[in-house]
């Protein structure tokens, strides 16, 4: 889903940062060829809260995962859920 960026993340505000992500999905939602309202009826959304994310306005991270569910792109969450091995001491 996510385009490989080679920019410095902290140096743009959190409002670029959702732009990137809204339109990250928008572009993954028309590589499936899938309307808006037939994506926002799948995820259990309203069409018009769909636009907004699309469009990098705020949006509660519950509505966030259900769109990557319905775009099956939850994988991409495996970053932030793998747990850490703790090494034994020495």
């Amino acid at each position: 889903m996510l385009r490989l960026y080679n920019m410095n993340w902290y140096a743009i505000s959190d409002l670029a940062i959702l732009r990137e992500l809204g339109s990250s999905l928008r572009q993954v939602r028309l590589n499936r060829n899938q309307s808006q309202q037939a994506v926002a009826d799948a995820a259990g959304i309203d069409r018009a809260t769909l636009s907004q994310v699309e469009h990098g306005r705020p949006t509660s991270l519950l509505t966030f995962v259900q769109l990557l569910r319905t775009l099956e792109q939850l994988d991409l969450l495996e970053v932030f859920l793998t747990k850490a091995e703790i090494s034994p001491r020495l």
